[in-house]
């Protein structure tokens, strides 16, 4: 059963990861979060240190290929979103269909507010 899961996530790690890559090309003007749901849904398949890892890794991804922000902006906004709302995962049922919108809502709002201060 664990290998289904991880297979899983790594298919959705490679899927975000071309939108990121191919996001820019496609839509200049826009900015959307596209780690955000990845990361929201490894809240519920791994445990709170690797969620962390997770942010780090897609926040090091974001920073490596953006060049409006100092370098680790997005690294240290991510995680410190993770660290913020990895606990509110509580409040959610894992098998609703409203729980990743509204969890990927809570982590992009965090994560814009700690990116504007």
């Amino acid at each position: 059963m664990r290998n289904r899961y991880d297979n899983s996530l790594l298919s959705y790690i490679l899927l975000t990861t071309c939108f990121v890559f191919f996001g820019d090309a496609l839509s200049p003007g826009i900015k959307i979060a596209f780690y955000a749901p990845l990361i929201v849904a490894c809240y519920y398949r791994l445990p709170y240190i690797y969620c962390i890892w997770t942010s780090l890794g897609c926040g090091l991804v974001l920073d490596i290929l953006s060049s409006q922000h100092m370098f680790a902006m997005h690294t240290l906004v991510y995680c410190l979103s993770t660290a913020l709302t990895f606990r509110h995962k509580q409040h959610f049922y894992d098998d609703s269909i409203s729980t990743i919108p509204v969890l990927t809502a809570i982590f992009s709002g965090t994560a814009t507010i700690l990116q504007l201060i």
